[in-house]
């Protein structure tokens, strides 16, 4: 695939030639794209392999109203659910893709969804305190910053962004919130920034807000326990062959899928101390990239949203 345009109603899809490599899409096979978000990566897909066809799955409405829209011309080899991957069981029941081939999950943010002021995601501009998934479901950002206390807030940006000075962060958060200080992302950013300054935190690359932004999005639409639900249920879903395809964004994906993949394949993942072991592991699957792929320099240059972006994959063998 070429980096230079952007396809798919705006959107590029990351680690694109990697992710047809290694699925391996095969004609008359069934595939889920469980985050189909613009629907790049279900077209590499439905183009690469005649006659096979397709569920797209999103939680977001919009984005599974822009997919339908870039795919109309597959017809009816395309399938769309709007529905949590959490749920990816029932949803597979409900459209009659039981056993299929391949099932691929990125679960990043896309362009459209950061470039939407109104959903909250980005601190490039005054967005609402929103930050949910499904903007039809759920409490959003303002409303549980109005429930929680100092002790939850600060745990949540601690575990979910890896803020060491999570504890300040939060305390001046809540403190802005209460006050009617704090209405929108570019208030919010500009606090989290604040605070980190005056505790002798340096700008660099990387804005100073992004962990804190990162944890409160995870907190809101509790995309750790989606991811480990997902994991749970996707892998009864393929056949014999069939390919279990993730790509992560950042270390707290990455570790949970690493280890599930590994279980998957046999590998023990219990405690070193552990006499015996207790995970359950069981080769059922075989690991097709241990360590994980990532995007080449020319990919990143082209759409820099791919620079943390990392594929695992496993393939079912029994």
């Amino acid at each position: 695939m070429s980096y230079g345009g952007r396809e798919y109603g705006g959107h590029l899809p990351v680690l694109p030639n990697q992710v047809l490599e290694v699925l391996a899409p095969r004609e008359d096979g069934l595939y889920i794209d469980a985050t189909i978000g613009g629907g790049g990566h279900s077209a590499q897909i439905l183009k690469a392999a005649p006659n096979s066809r397709l569920l797209g799955i999103d939680t977001d409405s919009e984005a599974l109203q822009s997919a339908r829209e870039q795919l109309a011309s597959f017809g009816e080899r395309t399938h769309f659910i709007h529905g949590n991957f959490k749920d990816i069981q029932q949803l597979v029941n409900l459209a009659g893709f039981n056993q299929v081939d391949g099932i691929l999950v990125d679960l990043g943010l896309s362009s459209r969804q950061l470039d939407c002021k109104k959903r909250g995601f980005s601190f490039g501009g005054a967005g609402k305190l929103d930050m949910r998934m499904n903007p039809l479901k759920g409490k959003s950002l303002a409303q549980l910053l109005s429930e929680t206390d100092h002790k939850k807030l600060s745990g949540h940006i601690r575990n979910f962004g890896e803020e060491r000075l999570a504890n300040a962060v939060a305390r001046a958060i809540l403190r802005e919130f209460k006050q009617g200080k704090l209405e929108n992302t570019l208030q919010l950013a500009h606090v989290v920034r604040g605070v980190l300054i005056s505790k002798g935190c340096k700008r660099g690359k990387i804005d100073l807000a992004t962990r804190t932004f990162q944890a409160l999005r995870i907190w809101v639409n509790d995309e750790m326990g989606n991811l480990d639900s997902f994991l749970a249920q996707a892998p009864g879903l393929l056949k014999k062959g069939g390919r279990l395809l993730v790509i992560t964004f950042h270390s707290l994906e990455d570790r949970r899928v690493k280890r599930s993949f590994n279980r998957l394949a046999g590998q023990c993942n219990c405690p070193p101390q552990f006499p015996v072991c207790c995970c359950g592991a069981k080769k059922e699957f075989n690991l097709l990239n241990k360590k994980g792929l990532i995007a080449d320099p020319v990919e990143v240059n082209a759409n820099p949203r791919a620079r943390s972006a990392r594929l695992r994959a496993v393939e079912k063998v029994i």
